[in-house]
Parts: C-alpha cells; structure tokens; sequence
C-alpha cells in the first residue's frame, strides 16, 4: 500500500511534492496510528496462522501415509496428487476439508486403496463445506443410512405445498437443519447419496424426533404466514365483488387450521459415495 506523499504525487504529476510534504507525513503518522497498523498486525498474524496451517497439513499427510503397511506403498499417483495440492490450497484453514485432501493423497499411496481412488475425488471435496463432509461421515456412521423428512400442508383435497425439505435425522439437525438439508441436497448432486421417500429407515421412530422439533414449527411458522396472505388476497376479492354486486362465496379457511403431514424418507451412500468415504475419511 502506497504512502499518501507516493499517491498525490502521482495524482498531482509531483505538483504538490514540496509543499505538502510536511503535512502528508503527519498524516501518514496518524493513519499509521488510528488504522495501518492493524492492517499490518492482521497480517502479520495471517501469516503466522498460515505456516501454522501448513505445517499441520504436512503433519496430517505424514500421519496419514505412516498408517500404511510399508509393503504398501507405492508411489504417489500425480493425476490425484497433484490437483489434491493445487486444490487444497485453498481450503488450508477448513481443517476437516484439509484432513479429507491429506487423506486422499496418502491413499494414492496405498496399493490397497489406489484402486478405489477417482481423480473427481478432488473435485468432490472442493464442491463440499465441512457441514457437508460432517452429514455425509454421520450417514456412513449410521450404517450408510439415515432418516430425512419433509414437511408438507394438504392446501386443498388435490394439491400440497412442502417445506423445509430433506431433512436428516442427524445429531445436530435440530438447530441446523438448514444447513444439514443443504448437505444431503448437495451430497445427492454430488453422486455420494441417494434419497427417496418411497422407503423409510426400519425402525426409526419418525414422529418422535421430528414432532414439535424446531424446524416443525418453522415449517408450521411458513405454512401459516402463506395461509395468512392467501386469506388477505381472497378478503380483497371478496370485498371487490360485493363493491360490484357480483355473487361471492367466502371460501377462507382459518388461519389456525393447519395440518403439517411428516412425508417420511431415506437417505443412503451410494457405492461412489463409499469408495469415496474409503479414500478420503
């Protein structure tokens, strides 16, 4: 970052060289004081925080390849290797996504494990948050299954409106169940899951985790915020045909008159998915 006296002289054609210099060095004193050197001091300790992060990915990558039978290994397959780094790069300060790098390339050292490795594995992980990888190890956890729901309000005898859908029945789905919905959506996209509510987890009590949990009122909250305005909009419409002395039949339904069905469904690793989990967790 340029000093004020270097950026007015170049503005100015060193017009005001002279006789500003006393006063720009000033200041230049006091931006150093009230703001620069915190600029400088955030620096300083993102440097230090990025060797630190380093360092540890290499920790990591060695740690890694140390749980390998020496008869094992082989030498590093650079089509993972090398983009796994390139990648990486960016996800240094992510340690979950850094670790899911450090153990896919330490997997390309594995004579055992180099088969199951893809080279879009790198891509994967650079498509995921670590909430992403957390959902996708707790389904893996859980026998490669898990329970997701959504929540759904029958408008009229024909049609259904859903909200708030795809959500797992994993351990902290109660109070980011947003997030872990966009988990299962995005580890579908990705290849890594499967979902369906054509089946159901066998044994899982569905109505006893999901009744009355926060994202049920939530999806209760929207279903009656929606009742709310459609009823505004038929209260005009009733009010405009009357104005006109054309015949109308209230057809309200009352606002506290909501049903929120549980559509019940199941959310699975695919075999991609495990390989996948193999290489990289």
């Amino acid at each position: 970052m340029g000093d004020f006296q270097t950026i007015i002289n170049t503005a100015s054609g060193a017009v005001l060289a002279g006789t500003l210099s006393g006063p720009l060095k000033s200041l230049e004193n006091i931006w150093y004081g009230s703001i620069g050197y915190r600029f400088d001091l955030f620096a300083k300790k993102r440097k230090i925080q990025m060797e630190q992060d380093l360092e540890d990915y290499k920790n990591e990558i060695a740690n890694e390849i140390i749980k390998i039978p020496q008869d094992n290994i082989t030498d590093p397959k650079l089509s993972i290797v090398g983009p796994a780094l390139e990648a990486s790069k960016y996800y240094i300060d992510e340690s979950i996504l850094r670790k899911m790098f450090a153990r896919l390339i330490a997997s390309s050292m594995d004579k055992n494990c180099v088969t199951d490795v893809h080279p879009a594995f790198v891509e994967f992980i650079k498509q995921m948050t670590s909430t992403d990888a957390q959902v996708l190890s707790e389904i893996h956890s859980n026998k490669n299954s898990i329970a997701i729901i959504k929540y759904r309000e029958q408008v009229t005898k024909t049609k259904y409106k859903d909200y708030l859908t795809e959500i797992p029945a994993t351990e902290d789905s109660q109070n980011k169940y947003k997030e872990h919905s966009s988990a299962i959506i995005n580890l579908a996209r990705l290849g890594l899951i499967r979902y369906t509510y054509k089946e159901q987890l066998s044994g899982f009590d569905y109505d006893k985790i999901f009744q009355n949990s926060k994202s049920y009122k939530e999806a209760y909250h929207q279903a009656r915020s929606r009742r709310l305005d459609v009823n505004r909009k038929l209260d005009i419409l009733e009010k405009v045909a009357k104005n006109s002395g054309i015949p109308y039949t209230p057809s309200f339904t009352k606002v506290d008159n909501i049903d929120i069905s549980l559509i019940k469904g199941l959310a699975t690793v695919t075999p991609l998915g495990i390989d996948f989990i193999k290489a990289c967790f």
